[in-house]
């Protein structure tokens, strides 16, 4: 996630393989330079760490704006601070609080793959449909990338 602003505000928010990130990494940076960010956080959803740093590091050394930056790493048995040596602390710190059961009863859940954030063709009737009421989407590709959000093992999130 990047936060720009006196506010701190979101910006986009991103999902990208480990196995993209060094791809991906400068483009990401770029959106984020361009968009004034000026903090950056990077979580990786893996249980190796030396993985973790290795994209984390691919997205911060393509930053250019001086980003205050800060990297955590999210595995199935727990999560820690990206950069420090300390054991994984356990998970049931962020997951049982109340902003997780308000997240919960509300309906928020990560996808549990890439392809469920991708829109379904729509059927015949449905286009028939979207046209004649005038409603419709589209669905932007960003530099040929396909930027989503959550986090999954063996991805890590980002945002501008």
């Amino acid at each position: 996630m990047a936060l720009r602003g006196p506010n701190n505000r979101l910006g986009l928010v991103a999902r990208v393989d480990l196995t993209d990130a060094p791809t991906a990494a400068r483009a990401l940076a770029r959106h984020m330079n361009n968009d004034g960010a000026h903090r950056v956080i990077v979580v990786t959803y893996t249980p190796n760490q030396t993985a973790a740093r290795a994209a984390t590091d691919a997205l911060t050394g393509e930053l250019t704006g001086g980003q205050w930056f800060q990297g955590w790493q999210v595995a199935t048995t727990g999560y820690r601070a990206l950069y420090e040596d300390e054991p994984l602390r356990p998970l049931e710190e962020i997951t049982a609080n109340a902003e997780a059961v308000r997240m919960i009863v509300g309906g928020v859940a990560l996808a549990s793959s890439a392809a469920e954030l991708l829109p379904q063709p729509a059927s015949d009737d449905e286009q028939n449909d979207a046209v004649s009421e005038g409603d419709g989407f589209s669905v932007v590709e960003l530099s040929g990338e396909l930027l989503e959000v959550g986090g999954h093992p063996g991805q890590f999130a980002c945002g501008l």
